[in-house]
């Protein structure tokens, strides 16, 4: 009796294991410039959507322009990787169920890495521009599936 007990449970775990394995996620990924200019530097950028602007207005900035987007999909264990204007790139991985790893580049380089839940919905990132102090830049992550 112990022993099917025991066999149920192992294999009622390779089966949530497995599960798991397969998970997909789809992100978005923004890249925003924060100023204080009415009109943005490009006329290809448009206005933030309200909830980025929401998002980003504890900083100080009183307009944000929406430089670029992309989407990523990711699965499990992998990580994918998307391009973004000013040498800037945003690599996405789930390193194990339930894991998500943001992981910012600039020029190459690795520049910031952040983890949270996989069910977190909102991950930003950013700094100021490079030798200009009137603006800062933002790498907004959405995970398109949480709720």
């Amino acid at each position: 009796m112990k022993a099917r007990v025991m066999f149920l449970v192992m294999l009622a775990t390779t089966a949530v294991l497995r599960a798991g394995d397969n998970e997909t996620r789809v992100y978005q990924v923004q890249l925003v410039r924060g100023t204080n200019n009415e009109r943005p530097e490009d006329p290809k950028w448009k206005p933030a959507a309200a909830k980025v602007s929401d998002r980003l207005s504890p900083f100080r900035w009183k307009h944000y322009w929406e430089v670029d987007q992309q989407v990523v999909q990711v699965s499990n264990r992998k990580s994918a990787r998307t391009t973004l204007p000013a040498d800037r790139a945003v690599e996405v991985q789930l390193i194990s169920p339930g894991v998500s790893e943001i992981r910012l580049y600039r020029k190459g380089e690795l520049v910031r890495k952040s983890r949270q839940p996989a069910q977190a919905k909102v991950t930003i990132m950013g700094g100021d521009r490079e030798q200009d102090r009137t603006q800062s830049w933002f790498v907004v992550v959405r995970n398109t599936q949480a709720k």
